[in-house]
């Protein structure tokens, strides 16, 4: 099951992206900090959920596994971690060598203010994410379909 909604035990319905290509837009309504057996890890809480496979429905969880998602989207972040009414893109592009020898998981990373600007409680419509997320890239196109 690639980036489908996926029941983890103990936690809730998650958004996973594992293979390269593979894409979330959606809404925040929350952060949260659980405990696993891992550890503490951070996870937002999604709605309006757009993915490489099409529309989820309902809220589902992200976790913020990686360094690179918890630099960007949570605690870790220089911006401090994403508000309810932000909106997020996340994509994996997969494994990758640094120049130091060390493997690890690229990800393109944004976030915006709600969409569209000034009610977070809108449901931003699939057009408004991909021309906000086409501006931010400054593409002519982005991986919807």
């Amino acid at each position: 099951m690639q980036a489908e909604a996926r029941v983890i035990s103990g936690g809730g319905i998650f958004v996973i992206l594992d293979e390269p290509g593979e894409f979330v837009a959606a809404t925040v309504t929350g952060v949260h900090d659980e405990v696993t057996s891992f550890g503490d890890v951070e996870e937002l809480s999604l709605v309006n959920i757009r993915t490489k496979y099409g529309t989820m429905d309902g809220e589902r969880r992200f976790r913020l596994s990686r360094s690179v998602l918890k630099r960007e989207l949570g605690s870790e972040s220089e911006d401090g971690p994403v508000k309810a009414g932000q909106s997020i893109y996340v994509e994996y592009h997969g494994e990758a060598t640094s120049k130091q020898g060390r493997q690890f998981h690229r990800y393109t990373v944004k976030r915006f203010d709600a969409i569209p600007e000034g009610d977070p409680s809108a449901s931003p419509t699939v057009d408004a994410v991909k021309e906000k997320i086409k501006e931010a890239f400054e593409a002519e196109e982005i991986p919807f379909d």
